[in-house]
Formats: C-alpha cells, sequence, structure tokens
C-alpha cells in the first residue's frame, strides 16, 4: 500500500494550537481501511481514538499545547492491520519565531522600566494582588480539574494573563522563586518569560527536572528569551544553562518533546548570534 501519514497545526495564540492528522493515499487504498486507531499522549483525555469516517480520510483533529508521537494503527476490512508512529509538529507563525523585539539588550530586571515610565504604587500593588489571585486560580485548576485539554487551555491562559503582569510582579519576583507553591513558580517563570534576568537562569534550568511539564515548558520558553535578548552581555551564562537545561531533561526517561522543541530553538538563537 502507498498510504501516508499527513498532519497540519494552526497557532491559536497563548502557546496552543488546533491540529489534525489524517491518512494520505489513492481512493481505492483508502477503501479498503476499516478503520484508524490513533493513541495520543497519555495526558489526554481518552488518549485511544478510533475513527472510521472515510470522506475526512480518517482524519483525527485534536488541540494542545505539546507535541509527542502518535502511534498509528490501520485495520484493513480483510482483517490484516498496518502500524505507524509520527511525531505531532507545531509551528510558531514566522512573525513569533523571531521573537518579541528585545526589551533592552543586556538588561537585568532591576535595570528595566516600563516603556510608559514608572508605575504608581496604587497600580503595582493592584496588579500584584492580581497575579497572586492567579496563582490561586492556577493550583485551584490543577487540584480541581482532570488532566486534559480544557484544563491545559485554563493553565495556558493563567500563565498568559500572569505575563502580562510582569513588569509591575518584578518585586515578587525572588519569593516566588523560593516558593514551595508550584503557582508562584510558575509566576515566576512567566515573568522570566517576558523580562529576562541572568541571576535566574540556572534556576530555569532546573525546572525542567524538578517540575510538571507545563512549568518546565514556561522554563524552556524563559530559556528562548534570554538567548535572544542575553546574547551580548551574558551568552556564556545563558549557553551553561541551555547546556543543563538540555542534561535535565535527558535525565528523565520521558522527555517532553515540546521542551525538546523550545530548548532547540534556545540553543540556535544563541549560535546565531
Amino acid at each position: 500500500m502507498s498510504l501516508e501519514i499527513k498532519q497540519d497545526s494552526h497557532y491559536q495564540g497563548q502557546n496552543w494550537w488546533k491540529w489534525s492528522v489524517w491518512i494520505e493515499g489513492p481512493m481505492e487504498e483508502l477503501k479498503q481501511i476499516e478503520n484508524v486507531t490513533y493513541v495520543l499522549h497519555p495526558s489526554f483525555a481518552n488518549p485511544v481514538r478510533t475513527v472510521t469516517k472515510l470522506a475526512s480520510k480518517f482524519k483525527l483533529s485534536s488541540q494542545g499545547w505539546g507535541i509527542f508521537t502518535i502511534r498509528i494503527k490501520v485495520l484493513k476490512k480483510d482483517g490484516s492491520a498496518e502500524s505507524y508512529a509520527v511525531d505531532l509538529e507545531l509551528s510558531f507563525p514566522n512573525d513569533l519565531i523571531d521573537g518579541p523585539p528585545p526589551i533592552r539588550t543586556g538588561s537585568s530586571l532591576a535595570a528595566i522600566e516600563p516603556p510608559e515610565g514608572p508605575k504608581s504604587d496604587t497600580t503595582a500593588s493592584k496588579a500584584q494582588t492580581e497575579i497572586r489571585e492567579l496563582v490561586n486560580e492556577y493550583e485551584a485548576v490543577r487540584r480541581t480539574m482532570s488532566a486534559g485539554d480544557p484544563r491545559t487551555i485554563k493553565m495556558a491562559k493563567i500563565a498568559s494573563r500572569m505575563r502580562s503582569l510582569a513588569r509591575p510582579a518584578v518585586p515578587l519576583l525572588k519569593d516566588f522563586v523560593g516558593s514551595p507553591s508550584a503557582g508562584e513558580r510558575l509566576a515566576a517563570t512567566s515573568i522570566l518569560e517576558e523580562i529576562p534576568d541572568p541571576e535566574y537562569l540556572i534556576w530555569l534550568a532546573d525546572r525542567i527536572n524538578t517540575e510538571k511539564p507545563f512549568i518546565g515548558f514556561h522554563a524552556s520558553r524563559a530559556l528562548l528569551t534570554a538567548a535572544r535578548t542575553l546574547h551580548s552581555s551574558h551568552a556564556n551564562e545563558v549557553r551553561n544553562a541551555i547546556a543543563r537545561a538540555q542534561a535535565n531533561l535527558n535525565s528523565l526517561d520521558w522527555k517532553d518533546p515540546n521542551q525538546v522543541s523550545v530548548l532547540r530553538q534556545a540553543q540556535l538563537a544563541l549560535n546565531e548570534e
């Protein structure tokens, strides 16, 4: 048979994609298929999914933020079966691959002010209160919702809102970094995604093998931002942190492919400078 596995994906924002995978081939060969079973990452609700619709070429559509290997079994009407495996590919649009413009190359958190000038104490206090509320919301979501797309969507939205509060939340960073609260550590990685600081590069690298994959992913994204914005004055520190993050990832029995991809981008971004 000359069947092929095809896929596509569409970035939705906030580190979230919609994607599809299907079987491509001559119609006379597709008509010989009874059904196609896709085995997704175990974090998905109902990770084993069987599709019977010939008209869609047995297409499976879903959404998420991580890449992983999809295992596929094609059952034919004569009772025989063929197995395949394909790595899900999720790509950022070209305008996001280049990354956001540097905030101020080589600057640390303490050296950066918002473009519109310092915020008032009242505004900063309100933002800090809001980010603490987001911490509580994140922990409630993890505690009360089962693993799967709906929970991940909620967590991604929370992380996005944390990033929007990064500047006024900077005074909380030191406490968040040393916190036993997973929500506060997510807030710390979110701040560092927006405003990289060389002081916390090793801390970010060590999130890779000590946190759940969601926080580890955002830590790897923070290292990518650091590779793009701290290359001039802190290249060695960034390079060492990325190497440490990669070693930490390699030490795990299961390696989150999404973190593998982001760390590869970080290494490439550093090497381009």
